[in-house]
């Protein structure tokens, strides 16, 4: 006697003799090709260590993240693949700038990243008023502060990075505030910094080591002023690339009138 298979058996078949997860894999899989992706690089959460995070894919099987050292030639070494969507790369040196790509496997094709993330192996992690780098997010300042700021600068397309520290002092109607700013490891008073300083409205200025900076208020009202500090990038990058960070104390010295 002849033996028939209707479709609805084979279907049973397949469905009772293949694991559960991978007929769902097969079932609902995408169609759709891995899209470009770039990774997330913070280098100043954990002291040097660049953590990476990116976005799942459902078009993709496997991500492969490699790195290289920031040099004119780049040359990408494998340094992580798998299924997760965050890799911590504890593997890097001091003062080193890094640049990442993430490509994508789907079968046996191979997706290469377009863009980079830029990290870097920093020697201290960032101060505890991060993150307040735009006025959103500025800090009051009322009391002295202990900070730190970034700044780095890559071979790789010549990106340049500069943390902004945001801040504001509340001043009564015509009267100055007076800040002292004072970086680590400069001894002399009045000696130019690693820093600028740059109040809203007016030009910015090389901090000076321990010399008064002055806020004016001339209404009539008791206002908030916003300013910001930054490096100096044309004091630390004249024919420089590497990374730096640096220390810094910002007091509230007095108030005196306009």
């Amino acid at each position: 006697m002849k033996k028939v298979f209707y479709p609805l058996m084979l279907l049973s078949f397949i469905l009772v003799s293949c694991e559960p997860s991978l007929f769902g894999n097969i079932l609902f899989r995408t169609i759709e090709d891995p899209f470009d992706d770039c990774p997330v690089a913070d280098s100043i959460s954990v002291k040097k260590t660049v953590l990476l995070s990116w976005k799942e894919d459902e078009g993709c099987d496997e991500f492969l993240l490699y790195r290289a050292e920031d040099h004119d030639n780049l040359k990408f070494e494998l340094v992580y693949n798998g299924n997760n969507t965050s890799f911590d790369d504890k593997d890097v040196e001091e003062n080193c700038n890094y640049i990442y790509r993430l490509d994508k496997k789907r079968g046996n094709a191979i997706f290469i990243g377009k863009k980079y993330a830029y990290g870097y192996g920093a020697s201290c992690i960032k101060d505890s008023y991060e993150p307040n780098d735009n006025k959103e997010n500025a800090v009051f300042l009322d009391y002295d502060l202990i900070c730190n700021t970034t700044a780095v600068k890559y071979i790789t397309n010549k990106k340049t990075y500069l943390d902004e520290d945001w801040f504001y002092v509340t001043i009564p109607p015509h009267r100055i505030a007076e800040l002292l700013i004072t970086q680590e490891n400069i001894n002399k008073a009045d000696a130019d910094t690693d820093l600028k300083i740059q109040q809203l409205g007016k030009k910015a200025e090389t901090v000076r080591q321990m010399s008064a900076i002055s806020i004016e208020n001339p209404t009539d009202e008791r206002k908030d002023f916003y300013f910001y500090i930054y490096p100096n990038e044309t004091k630390l990058f004249s024919g420089w690339s590497g990374n730096t960070i640096i220390q810094y104390k910002i007091s509230y010295s007095r108030m005196i009138d306009y």
